[in-house]
């Protein structure tokens, strides 16, 4: 899950149906992003947002 968060300024979410986005989260994560983003507040909450988007719960 983090691995797009890592590399991508935007994140989008396709529906089940072939060609439709659902939604687009822009990653505003500051470049370059070294290892101490992951442990980043901002990190932290662009997963658990994205995590709620796809149906996963995160503690």
């Amino acid at each position: 899950m983090d691995e797009p968060l890592k590399i991508s300024a935007l994140e989008y979410h396709r529906l089940p149906r072939p060609g439709k986005i659902a939604d687009i989260v822009e990653v505003d994560l500051p470049r370059p992003r070294r290892a101490e983003t992951r442990i980043s507040p901002r990190f932290t909450e662009l997963v658990q947002v994205i995590g709620r988007k796809i149906g996963l719960e995160y503690i």
